[in-house]
């Protein structure tokens, strides 16, 4: 399918021939001609130009769901050369992931059928209809098969949830203050499983708050994916985390002899650094 753009034609005349050339497209597409990305670049941008985006949200669940269980085939990870970069690349067993309590689609993409939206769940979860998507490749590429299967399934949960919308309002008055207590809390972020400890005291500040993000449970995963890898996978292995940099910019300092820890101030840290490369590298 290709509509080369004709100025003449004008932005919405070009726009309404490029959707009509994709709905022909699609009545003949099958198995042996799965969609292109290209494809679905050109039913994206049409479909923003023409502001029909329930239209091109069906056409993009069933160009997905008509090669979902294919895996190799899917238009986002068909690519052969991407193929042959993630294959085999940073694999990690479903023990392994386990072992190193792994997270979300790092842990997933091993085979674990892990998730606590189901194992755990909360809010309407537990009243809309939707699977967990799991691989058993256990390295990059299964983790992008992962990630691209989660799309589909996040765009059925949306339609379920605004098709299914109870009627009231849509927003609450929080309270001023909360009680004095303390909870703990987990979901699953799009990285994995967010946890979160909050302790209050009758006033409008908390007292104190832990965050344990995805990103820094599936950070030790690289010491072991990376062992008897090339040099130039560490991107490619790191990349597969989706890592989140701010989530883990955090440092404790571990006293083996006196086998005490502590906290350093972003000041502290910017100071020991400093104190670092003058002492060690004469700068």
């Amino acid at each position: 399918m290709s509509t080369p753009i004709d100025v003449e034609l004008g932005r919405e005349a070009y726009a309404r021939r490029a959707w009509r050339e994709a709905h022909e497209h699609l009545a003949i597409a099958d198995e042996a001609e799965p969609l292109t990305t290209d494809d679905l670049e050109l039913l994206a941008t049409t479909a923003f130009m023409l502001g029909r985006d329930d239209e091109y949200l069906g056409v993009l669940e069933r160009a997905h769901h008509a090669h979902l269980e294919a895996g190799e085939t899917l238009p986002a990870v068909r690519n052969a050369i991407w193929i042959g970069r993630t294959q085999g690349v940073g694999v990690l067993t479903a023990e392994e992931a386990t072992n190193h309590s792994l997270s979300g689609p790092m842990l997933r993409a091993s085979g674990v059928d892990y998730d606590v939206r189901k194992d755990d769940p909360y809010l309407s979860y537990p009243d809309v209809p939707w699977k967990v998507v799991t691989d058993d490749h256990g390295d990059v590429f299964g983790r992008t098969l992962v990630r691209v299967g989660e799309l589909v399934e996040s765009t059925n949960i949306v339609r379920h949830c605004l098709e299914n919308l109870p009627e009231g309002a849509i927003r609450i008055q929080p309270p001023r203050a909360a009680p004095k207590g303390e909870v703990l809390s987990r979901y699953e972020a799009p990285r994995g499983e967010l946890v979160h400890f909050i302790r209050t005291n009758n006033t409008d500040k908390v007292e104190r708050l832990d965050i344990r993000t995805p990103t820094l449970a599936n950070w030790t995963s690289v010491a072991v994916s990376l062992v008897g890898q090339h040099l130039a996978d560490i991107p490619v292995v790191v990349a597969a985390i989706d890592p989140c940099l701010s989530c883990t910019s955090r440092v404790t300092i571990v006293d083996r002899e006196d086998r005490e820890t502590k906290t350093m101030t972003w000041e502290e840290l910017r100071a020991h650094g400093m104190r670092f490369y003058r002492e060690k590298r004469g700068v």
